[in-house]
């Protein structure tokens, strides 16, 4: 009897040994992949901070600036995407983590080095790159080192790394940024990514496909083509795609010029509108990412389809505070709106994320993420930016009644020795141009509300059968 104790004694030893072992991987996985996802956010938003002395530097109009915090970074992830999401679906996730971190941090040095609208392409395409792989293989990690049940909850806090970049980039803008320029701003931000790269790299361990699954993950391949065709004949899974991408159209087209509406309109130094970019959008997407991790989670337990119908809310509600915010003529007042608008926007993502994980087969987790970010990607880091550039300078025009507003304000400004009446009509017409832009911009936000409704109708027969699939 004292030694058969003794012997479950040690066993029992042994277990606790091992689940605290795997609590402290469990909490350094979390963290360390928050950290790479702060930088990872970094590069997309310090741009929009910058964009405003970017634009006057290289002479840029909007429509240009446009295109570079969209398609030259939007394209090139898109087609990276798919290929490094199949890649993590079969090789080992932490690896490829390790190294899209180090990559996208390189490029994100390079912009700093840009001395034209060319050259900031080519470095931006190369974020782009580096930046493909990175959530596909970390939400396929996650699948397979936290249950179902906790998901979207792990989810939410490995994204806080958004909002927290938020901070990072105004803090990068308002010292670095005003004391050595922009340039200095961007170097600096890609400098801490190689080094977290090289800690995931050396400190992480791979989880087993499927562990929590109904059964483990078949150790053949599944064929890309297969995967990919089961993912998009499931209705739930293209409604939230779609509605999802609509979303991102509408945070990206305001994202990128964000900053400069603060600066035209309201007259704010780049530091201040830095600080608020950071502080609003830290807020803000905590509290959204937040409320709808651990909100959906919470309500799915009496309905699955509270993981749709809880965004669909929130955008409704997020429409009307951002066109109410760009109308005020009391920047306090816009920034509050604007600040009630993300909290209500941001519960969008986890509880997409997570249904998208939930319908996907566990071989294929990374690829469906990168199907699900590609959509939102092309449209909404594609098209946004471009779209809210374009109709920024073709309000502009519109305002300005001097000839041709491209030709006679480069940068948005009157060139040296202009007359104070070109200089002023430069200044307004780029102001009203950017306000008409911008309050138009939230309108896809009701259609993608509506999508997330028409999806719920299939959420739990796609489930269920997902599960039988499994």
């Amino acid at each position: 009897m004292n030694d058969a104790s003794q012997v479950a004694g040690t066993i029992e030893t042994r277990k606790t040994g091992m689940k605290a072992t795997h609590s402290r991987h469990d909490r350094l996985l979390v963290a360390l992949l928050c950290l790479a996802g702060l930088l990872n956010y970094t590069d997309r938003n310090l741009f929009p901070v910058l964009a405003q002395s970017i634009k006057q530097d290289l002479g840029l109009s909007d429509l240009e600036l446009g295109l570079l915090g969209g398609p030259s970074f939007a394209f090139v992830y898109a087609l990276a995407g798919l290929p490094v999401a199949h890649l993590a679906d079969r090789k080992n996730r932490v690896r490829i983590i390790a190294a899209t971190t180090m990559i996208w941090s390189v490029f994100c040095m390079a912009c700093g080095l840009a001395q034209n609208f060319g050259q900031m392409l080519a470095a931006r395409a190369g974020v782009g790159i580096g930046e493909a792989g990175f959530f596909p293989a970390t939400t396929s990690l996650v699948s397979d080192q936290f249950p179902t049940e906790r998901r979207a909850s792990i989810l939410s806090i490995i994204q806080l790394g958004s909002p927290a970049s938020t901070i990072f980039c105004a803090i990068l803008a308002a010292t670095i940024g005003t004391a050595w320029g922009w340039r200095a701003a961007l170097i600096a931000a890609g400098l801490p990514g190689i080094l977290i790269g090289l800690a995931i790299w050396a400190l992480l361990r791979e989880p087993k496909r499927g562990a929590f699954d109904s059964e483990p993950a078949a150790k053949i391949d599944l064929p890309w083509k297969t995967a990919i065709a089961q993912l998009l004949r499931q209705p739930t899974f293209l409604r939230v795609t779609i509605a999802a991408a609509l979303v991102t159209f509408c945070v990206n087209a305001i994202a990128v010029f964000y900053v400069s509406y603060f600066v035209r309109i309201h007259d704010w130094t780049l530091a201040q509108g830095g600080y608020a970019f950071g502080v609003i959008q830290c807020i803000a997407a905590t509290v959204g990412l937040l409320v709808g991790g651990f909100g959906a989670d919470r309500l799915a337990r009496r309905d699955a389809r509270w993981r749709c119908w809880l965004p669909a809310i929130g955008l409704v509600f997020a429409t009307g505070a951002y066109i109410a915010a760009f109308q005020q003529r009391e920047a306090l007042v816009a920034a509050g709106l604007i600040l009630a608008g993300g909290m209500c926007l941001f519960t969008f993502y986890t509880p997409s994320i997570a249904i998208v994980q939930e319908l996907a087969d566990p071989r294929s987790r990374a690829t469906a993420v990168a199907i699900f970010l590609l959509a939102g990607t092309v449209l909404g880091v594609g098209f946004g930016p471009v779209a809210a550039g374009f109709a920024s300078d073709l309000f502009a025009q519109r305002h300005f009644g001097h000839g041709s507003f491209l030709a006679l304000c480069p940068g948005g400004n009157a060139p040296p020795g202009a007359t104070a009446i070109l200089s002023k009509a430069c200044i307004r017409a780029s102001a009203a141009g950017l306000t008409s832009a911008l309050t138009i911009s939230p309108i896809p936000l009701l259609l993608a509300s509506a999508t997330y409704v028409y999806a719920s109708r299939t959420l739990k027969r796609d489930t269920r059968a997902a599960v039988r699939h499994k």
